[in-house]
């Protein structure tokens, strides 16, 4: 069984509602269900929303009607005038209870507007600038700055320092209760030093203007805005290439404050060409194993163009934006260089061919050999490929070497030491190559029991048979104990005479102290024979 039920929320108006069978729960009837919007809710502001579910008894059911969405009213999405809205809630039989109030919208019909005569622009010796709207000034519309009110009233005075200050024109509806309704308007300060400093004629300083003549128009957007463009090809904020023409083109950018105390012009450079040709440049090295530099020397490119290299043979070590390359080639030879332009303009795209030569050689310091203290020289021996040439050698370090700048020097140590050849040709480039000479230390000290000093040329000296010995010290005593012979030259030897008289046939004692290379020191005592 159903009940109807009127509800008037508004004078003169009112809504036919619908109680419907079925509770749920203890519900057990529609009169149970209830949804009453208070006065003060029912008249939203446009931008308002409005929670219902406060107003809806019980919870659990839905809600209708215009500017509805889940359990919000939005008073924009319903617009200005009156709308119902219906709170539906489900009896266990499955009827519905539906329960209607309604809103009142209001939404002004009067947005307040600067005037466009306020200007935008100011430097700090600017007088002051009244303010205008559309709307009366009164004590529900006023101006703000940077959300305080002007002083004085409706007055803008300029800043002292370079920044954005943002004006507001605020409108209060008092009979609706809604809040301000505003027009905002950015103000620039600048001071007179930095004035001409801020001014661009193009806000984006890293364009590069490069254009063909068949490509579309070109809007430019200086900053700050406001000033006048001039030029060829200039009409407002666009410049025309097909009016300007192929050449370099100098457009103009000039701008006054309010008043015309500060003013500055800015200048931008255009470049519109047929086609586009490129150059390559490229440095002086051209040795094998060298670094060598390609460089892309042709029309200023825009942002639609694009470079496209082909190197044959080379290693590219660096790239910098495709303008600068930094590449090698390993191997002598004649090479060959092709740059092209990509682009999406309608400019005709030139090539650029380059052909190199790379000069280089191998050079070879010889194999790795090792001397001893016996016998510590040997010869370097280089070789070159190709041989002929004309070619300059240098070794390093010169310490042993019998030439520094010959093929094959003569190396004579007392350590183990590495040397560097470096081999230079006519055309500038060179090679190197390392050898090392290894030195081995014998260490060897024998000592023979007897001699025959009889002048026959054969085992006539004593002395050691040695290696690896810097310096010693020798003494030879008879059995008496009286001193024969002392040399500290080892290599001299004792040839069996005392005082230049031949010395008598017996054993004799020697005490020889010998000091080796490694600067270690050793004695030696024992006898030797004289025999003749």
């Amino acid at each position: 069984m159903c009940r109807r039920i009127f509800f008037s929320f508004l004078p003169g108006f009112g809504i036919l509602l619908f109680a419907c069978l079925q509770l749920l729960g203890q519900i057990s009837s529609c009169t149970e269900i209830s949804f009453d919007v208070p006065s003060a809710q029912q008249f939203p502001c446009g931008g308002t929303v409005v929670d219902l579910t406060p107003f809806a008894s019980p919870p659990g059911g839905s809600f209708s009607g215009d500017g509805i969405t889940g359990n919000f009213f939005y008073a924009s999405d319903a617009g200005a005038g009156l709308h119902s809205v219906s709170y539906n809630y489900p009896l266990p039989s499955g009827d519905m209870c539906t329960v209607s109030d309604g809103f009142s919208v209001y939404i002004a019909d009067q947005n307040p507007l600067i005037d466009p005569g306020v200007g935008f622009l100011f430097c700090p010796s600017e007088p002051n600038e009244p303010l205008f709207g559309n709307l009366p000034i009164n004590d529900h519309t006023v101006f703000l700055l940077n959300g305080l009110a002007t002083f004085p009233p409706n007055v803008y005075s300029p800043v002292l320092e370079e920044g954005i200050d943002t004006l507001t024109f605020n409108y209060i509806d008092l009979n609706n209760a809604c809040p301000g309704i505003t027009d905002t308007l950015l103000i620039y300060n600048f001071t007179e030093e930095e004035w001409q400093d801020t001014l661009r004629a193009h806000n984006d300083p890293s364009m590069v203007f490069s254009f063909c003549t068949g490509d579309p128009i070109f809007t430019l957007s200086p900053w700050p805005p406001g000033g006048t463009l001039s030029g060829p090809g200039i009409s407002g904020m666009v410049f025309d290439l097909s009016v300007a023409g192929p050449g370099l083109h100098e457009i103009y950018y000039s701008i006054d404050t309010e008043s015309g105390i500060c003013t500055a012009t800015d200048t931008l450079l255009i470049h519109v060409i047929d086609s586009f040709q490129p150059q390559i440049a490229i440095s002086p090295s051209a040795c094998a194993g060298y670094e060598v530099i390609l460089r892309y020397d042709g029309d200023i490119l825009s942002a639609n163009q694009s470079l496209l290299w082909d190197i044959s043979g080379a290693e590219i070590l660096e790239n910098n934006n495709d303008t600068l390359l930094t590449v090698r080639w390993l191997q002598p030879g004649d090479y060959h260089i092709n740059l092209q332009i990509s682009s999406s303009l309608s400019c005709e795209l030139g090539t650029a061919d380059a052909d190199i030569h790379i000069s280089g050689f191998s050079v070879f310091a010889g194999d790795n050999i090792t001397v001893t203290d016996i016998n510590p020289s040997t010869t370097l021996m280089s070789s070159i490929n190709p041989e002929l040439g004309n070619y300059t050698f240098l070794w390093i370090p010169a310490e042993g070497l019998s030439c520094t700048d010959c093929a094959a020097p003569v190396a004579e140590i007392n350590a183990p030491t590495q040397y560097i050849l470096t081999v230079l040709d006519d055309t500038g480039c060179s090679a190197s190559d390392t050898v090392l000479v290894d030195y081995l230390f014998t260490k060897s000290f024998y000592i023979p029991s007897a001699f025959s000093p009889n002048g026959d040329l054969i085992n006539d000296l004593f002395r050691p048979v040695m290696a690896g010995v810097s310096s010693g010290k020798m003494a030879i005593y008879n059995r008496w104990g009286q001193l024969v012979y002392e040399s500290t030259d080892l290599e001299k030897g004792w040839d069996g005479t005392v005082q230049a008289d031949a010395a008598d046939i017996e054993v004799y004692l020697y005490i020889i102290t010998v000091v080796f290379n490694d600067a270690s020191i050793k004695d030696f005592k024992g006898n030797v024979t004289l025999v003749r």
